[in-house]
């Protein structure tokens, strides 16, 4: 099955709902069942967002309270992107080439 934007699903259903009329909202209708789906998402993405709000007014707070530290791991990315990497030097070795990009896959922390 394939899967739909939430707004274009939306739409849709909306649209569906319209053509139906009164009917649209009825159990009998195949429209029915979408609609209330559709509904209930709408509802989910809206708590998604304001919990997503929440998190970082939550972060921010406790940070200016000195309860969470946010600047020293910001500051270490930023130096990490800001610094000029380490060239390797070229491994001739059976695999060798495939065992740096795979070493490469993570940062060490």
């Amino acid at each position: 099955m394939r899967k739909w934007p939430a707004a274009n699903a939306d739409f849709v259903v909306d649209e569906a709902v319209r053509i139906y009329g009164g009917m649209g909202y009825s159990a009998e209708s195949p429209v029915e069942r979408a609609y209330r789906d559709s509904r209930i998402n709408r509802i989910f993405r809206r708590h998604q967002r304001i919990d997503r709000l929440l998190t970082v007014d939550v972060l921010l707070k406790r940070a200016m309270k000195g309860q969470l530290d946010l600047m020293g791991p910001a500051m270490q990315v930023a130096s990490e992107l800001m610094g000029i990497p380490d060239v390797p030097e070229p491994d001739d070795s059976l695999l060798g080439e495939e065992k740096r990009m795979v070493a490469n896959f993570r940062r060490p922390c």
